[in-house]
């Protein structure tokens, strides 16, 4: 099916957090295959009501969260009956990690934490529920999009920051953190980036912290689904139950071609 235009589409980049005052919200406008970067947030203390907000005023948006938004199939099937000291025939992998953390790790050599074993399962949670209540706040369905291109209506997608910048030739090494030294870093970067960014709002809040520097990465992600350059699920079926990191192919000039549709699963 060909896509449908890109222009004027909203998007919304969250980078996660278990609590609220350490996330970051950006809210960027896509046009003529680039992402204008409209609004930043970050260091809230409560982020609800600015995504209540912004979903409500523009629809269709697409949100883009860096945090999974599902748990293994594998976890769920065999922890369900088990009993405490029972043994468990089933390796780690499959255990602790969903197939699209597989797939990541195999086509990029990039270990996404997995939320099974690691503490990003607090910040999991906490994107999920804040989902949740999204949905009841707008009255949204925010269905957790399951193919690249234009939603309808107002979606979900999830994100990897470090793929974002990895797929660009950018290193996704050193910039986390406070000081000036860091803060240099995401400026560097955020040069690199000025082909396909414009900021409608001082560049100094988009690199002033990590928090917001991730959740434009996120919405940057968003401009490369919503032009179909992202590697498209290889098992559509494990989508809406464990969630899919959308990834933008390493080398990949569709880029430069909205509308071109990203590699395919292997």
């Amino acid at each position: 099916m060909p896509s449908l235009s890109t222009a004027g589409s909203r998007v919304i980049g969250i980078d996660c957090a278990s609590r609220d005052e350490n996330m970051g919200l950006v809210l960027g406008e896509v046009s003529a295959g680039r992402l204008t970067v409209l609004e930043v947030r970050d260091t809230l203390p409560e982020v609800l009501p600015i995504l209540k907000e912004w979903v409500l005023t523009h629809d269709p948006v697409l949100l883009a969260l860096d945090a999974p938004l599902g748990w293994p199939n594998g976890m769920g099937s065999r922890l369900a009956s088990h009993r405490a000291g029972e043994g468990i025939p089933v390796s780690p992998d499959e255990l602790f990690a969903r197939h699209t953390d597989r797939f990541v790790r195999e086509r990029t050599k990039k270990r996404p934490m997995e939320v099974g074993a690691n503490l990003i399962a607090r910040t999991a949670l906490r994107a999920v529920n804040l989902l949740e209540e999204l949905r009841t706040q707008t009255g949204g369905a925010l269905p957790v999009a399951t193919t690249s291109g234009p939603p309808p209506e107002p979606s979900v997608m999830e994100v990897y920051p470090a793929l974002v910048l990895r797929s660009r030739g950018l290193s996704e090494v050193g910039y986390k953190g406070q000081g000036r030294e860091k803060e240099r870093i995401r400026s560097d970067l955020l040069r690199a980036l000025a082909g396909e960014l414009i900021l409608a709002c001082p560049g100094n809040r988009v690199v002033g912290t990590d928090h917001a520097f991730d959740a434009t990465l996120c919405a940057l992600c968003a401009l490369d689904f919503l032009r179909e350059d992202v590697v498209e699920p290889d098992d559509p079926g494990r989508v809406l139950s464990e969630g899919w990191i959308w990834f933008r192919p390493c080398g990949s000039s569709a880029a430069h071609h909205p509308g071109g549709k990203g590699e395919g699963g292997a």
